[in-house]
């Protein structure tokens, strides 16, 4: 079905083009513009509104310089036969009172030019004003081209701004909301059609909306400031009389005052009956929302979502394309390591506002990563005080050291509880800070309203937490993001133990099970204490605490002996993995848990640290006997990691060799020849595999597999076979599994694979040596079975 806007405009063009020789210039200029489109949409909503289109016409045609009412009954008549009742959902009462206000409203002008000449200067000044975004979390008022960094919402977006588009936009704090809002009054001013969009930002009308003087007297007042375009008498009016006009709410939830917001919300009913087919959009917080909602059969609810993956590539990608002075190479390179280092905290990356101040921080490679606690206090300051306050609303808590301290030892009550991060009620946590706070008050009534107050603070305005579901009575209440749960409980640890052996003691219960916290304690320690990360890294090398100490790695710059130690400490674990638990006949990518910790030194260390793990892993390797299959393989699963400079790994290539293939095939035996070893998330193909080792001494007189743990394998693989040509002995296993089960061939198979197929179907002796002749005359399999035992 066609749109509103094409429905219109097709009806438009056709009757020009039929009263073309019927009409004078003057009428036919008319018919052009958005004042006749108004007239049309009128007539083709309902027969009881032809008469009404009939009085609109003649004035419009009136004030456009024809008089003549035969002219505007002509019109008229071809008019109505396009009447096609549009789907709208509104009582005929209040549209056809619209429709004589708006004939009262033309009647009493005597000219559009200057109402003309009004709509054309603010709508230019729409577009001007609303053409950047502005970053308000940066110390400068920094102001970005909107086209250059807006990234669209993931929305149904149908019926923003088309007559029957009642629509409100929920959202958490920094979804977005108000940029969206500034955007679409941005769009709609530049479009063709003339409608003049009225972007309210309700808390800046808070006391005319007190006192009383309604959304219209709020819309000419929003020209003068703050587009400083003076409307003349009945302009306005003019506008919603012929629905030329987009009504733009922008932060309802921002009448704090909920007395204020409820009498909003009754005016807002009340202008969107009077005015049935005026566009109306109103932005608000999701959260408080059901306090004072809007009519929910009138006003249909869009939820604007967090961040895709897409969205926040999109959104960093365009954010280091600003700074032209960059090569391109460089914006895909910082992009990249941002999109790298952002991917540990992907609840705050998906909200808008902080994605942005992500990007803001991150002004050098692995910023994110060198200062996560900076990066986690900056977010959780920018929702709890900052962000309203930029916005002119009073904040009646600031994120000082005394509301820090009460909430951090909340964190930590959460944190550490036996399910780590279990949510809490609102009353047991009103009764944690009401005893919290109790040594500075003996007036329990009075310490009860501050905590609630307080609570009322962090769940609403400052969004630190917010309702994850609920008792049978009563909310439960969490974190809004882990990270502001990590930080405040790291700083709980910080200032309740005074030394390196305290703040470990504290921590080794469950480091590797508190998430980014044991890291940001560390850099919390060590920005208040000399060399306090290597205190720290210490006791965790004793304790072969290897994951805390090779994250480290990815936080910090450290000492390069410290880091020689936790490498060595890592490749340890790493070597001590059985080669069974290795192994598997198809490629997985697993990782298995000991490489974890060798992984994270080599793959996620700060830049500076990566030439010390490399060569600390050499003289760590280069200390074993030869002969050593586990370092070998290793070895060849760090350089299958994707590095961006192998000069780097010329040592370690010449370890890879620390075994030869012929040792492995006498250790493995056959089984050496279709082996894939799990190495730091790698599929590395054994040694004899991928040098295709000669298959003359594989015997024929038993099988070589178990066809059970082929088949576990096989179903267990995540990754295809790669594409390889083998001879005619290396392939039996893929022959007979393809032949016997069904599997396909993970090669072309060749004339001979193909010979040697239909040979062992009929079960006759081919090939040319005696292990395919046995093969192939079902004498010998590849394969074993324990049922057949």
């Amino acid at each position: 079905m066609p749109s509103t806007d094409s429905a219109v405009s097709r009806i438009v063009a056709e009757l020009t083009g039929q009263l073309a020789d019927d009409l004078g210039t003057a009428a036919l200029d008319y018919l052009a513009t958005p004042d006749f489109a108004a007239v049309v949409f009128q007539a083709r909503t309902h027969p009881v509104l032809h008469e009404a289109a009939r009085t609109h016409l003649r004035e419009g045609l009136r004030l456009a310089g024809v008089p003549d009412v035969s002219v505007a009954d002509t019109i008229h008549r071809r008019l109505i036969t396009y009447t096609d009742p549009v789907d709208f959902s509104a009582d005929l009462g209040f549209l056809l009172a619209a429709a004589n206000r708006a004939g009262l409203v033309l009647q009493r002008l005597t000219s559009l030019a200057e109402i003309h000449h009004f709509t054309t200067r603010l709508r230019r000044q729409i577009v001007a004003l609303h053409s950047e975004i502005r970053l308000p979390h940066a110390d400068v008022g920094r102001a970005v081209p909107c086209d250059l960094l807006y990234v669209e919402p993931e929305i149904d977006s149908s019926e923003l701004g088309t007559p029957r588009g009642r629509t409100v936009i929920l959202g958490d704090p920094g979804s977005g909301k108000s940029t969206f809002a500034a955007k679409l009054a941005h769009d709609v001013a530049s479009e063709a059609s003339g409608r003049v969009p009225f972007l309210i930002v309700l808390r800046d009308f808070q006391k005319p909306l007190a006192d009383y003087s309604g959304i219209p007297h709020c819309l000419e007042s929003m020209c003068r400031a703050p587009y400083d375009v003076d409307p003349p008498p009945d302009a306005v009016d003019y506008l919603l009389a012929t629905n030329r006009a987009v009504v733009v709410l922008d932060g309802l939830d921002e009448l704090t005052d909920l007395t204020l917001r409820r009498r909003v919300v009754m005016q807002l009913e009340s202008f969107a009956r009077q005015h049935p087919l005026v566009p109306i959009v109103v932005t608000t917080r999701g959260h408080g929302y059901q306090e004072s909602p809007l009519n929910a059969e009138t006003f249909r609810q869009v939820t604007l979502p967090a961040f895709t993956e897409h969205q926040v590539k999109a959104y960093a990608q365009r954010w280091y394309a600003l700074d032209e002075s960059n090569p391109r190479s460089e914006q895909f390179r910082l992009t990249s390591s941002f999109l790298e280092d952002s991917r540990h905290v992907p609840e705050l990356r998906s909200n808008p506002l902080l994605l942005s101040l992500l990007c803001a921080m991150s002004s050098s490679d692995r910023y994110l990563a060198r200062n996560l606690a900076l990066v986690y206090e900056r977010c959780a300051v920018l929702l709890f005080e900052r962000w309203d306050a930029l916005r002119g609303i009073a904040t009646p808590f600031k994120f000082d050291r005394r509301v820090r301290r009460v909430l951090a030892d909340l964190a930590w009550q959460m944190l550490s509880a036996p399910v780590s991060g279990s949510l809490l009620s609102h009353t047991r946590i009103t009764a944690f800070l009401t005893d919290h706070a109790a040594m500075s008050s003996d007036d329990h009534d009075e310490l009860v309203m501050a905590t609630t107050a307080l609570l009322d603070h962090c769940t609403g305005r400052a969004w630190l937490m917010t309702d994850f579901g609920s008792t049978d009575t009563e909310p439960l209440l969490g974190f809004t993001h882990r990270a502001f749960l990590e930080l405040l409980a790291a700083s709980h640890v910080l200032r309740t133990h005074d030394s390196a052996a305290e703040i470990w003691a504290a921590l080794r219960p469950n480091v590797d099970g508190w998430g980014a916290m044991p890291q940001i304690a560390l850099q919390l320690f060590d920005r208040s204490f000399a060399n306090g990360i290597d205190s720290l890294l210490q006791l965790a090398n004793r304790d072969y605490a290897d994951m805390f100490a090779a994250k480290a790695l990815s936080h910090a710059h450290l000492r390069p002996a410290l880091t020689e130690t936790i490498t060595h400490l890592c490749a340890g674990r790493a070597l001590a993995v059985d080669p069974d638990e290795r192994v598997s006949f198809f490629p997985t990518g697993e990782l298995p848990a000991n490489d974890e910790p060798l992984l994270i030194c080599l793959r996620d260390s700060l830049a500076g640290n990566v030439p010390i793990v490399l060569n600390a892993l050499t003289e760590f390797m280069e200390q074993l006997p030869s002969g050593q299959l586990r370092a070998a393989q290793l070895v060849r699963g760090v350089l299958s990691l994707p590095w961006p400079d192998r000069a780097a790994l010329a040592r370690l290539e010449r370890l890879s060799r620390l075994a030869s293939r012929l040792e492995m095939a006498q250790e493995r035996g056959p089984h050496a020849y279709f082996e894939f070893w799990s190495c730091l998330g790698q599929s590395v193909p054994s040694l004899v595999m991928e040098e295709m080792y000669d298959s003359s001494n594989l015997p024929s007189d038993k099988p070589w597999i178990s066809g059970e743990r082929w088949l576990r394998d096989y179903e267990r693989a995540r990754h295809p076979l790669p594409a390889t040509r083998l001879g005619p002995g290396l392939s039996l296993p893929y022959l007979e599994m393809h032949v016997e089960h069904g599997h396909p061939l993970p090669f072309e198979p060749t004339q001979v694979h193909v010979a040697l197929l239909d040979a062992r179907r009929r079960a006759e002796a081919t090939g040319s040596d005696d292990l395919l002749r046995a093969w192939t005359s079902n004498r010998f399999n590849v394969f074993s079975w324990q049922e057949k035992a």
